[in-house]
């Protein structure tokens, strides 16, 4: 299986824009809400992706990140976040990272 994951350079040549996106924990809710994953992104400092995404509720752009594990997987709850189709309807679990970050907990697909 191949996976969804751009580069920044290609997410850019593909015409997405990350910089409509928030990362700014204080700007992002946590709990449990739906949202659309608009794109992906290979994180630049750690071992991990970048979901872009979008809260179908409020339509704020948000960034959630999802971090590798020891078998080398990037999963929110169960779900392989690597070979997830753009587009995809997710409910999506948020909850804080550390002091500043955010973390995309749990993702269940909802509709493709």
């Amino acid at each position: 299986m191949q996976t969804t994951v751009l580069s920044f350079y290609n997410a850019i040549a593909a015409a997405h824009e990350p910089r409509e996106y928030t990362y700014l924990r204080e700007a992002i809710p946590f709990g449990n809400y739906e949202v659309t994953l608009d794109f992906m992104i290979w994180s630049k400092k750690q071992v991990g992706i970048n979901c872009y995404c979008t809260i179908k509720e409020t339509g704020l752009k948000v960034i959630l990140p999802v971090y590798r594990n020891e078998a080398e997987e990037y999963l929110a709850g169960s779900q392989e976040m690597r070979f997830v189709v753009f587009g995809t309807e997710l409910r999506a679990t948020v909850d804080p990272r550390g002091e500043q970050g955010v973390i995309l907990k749990d993702a269940i697909i909802v509709k493709r």
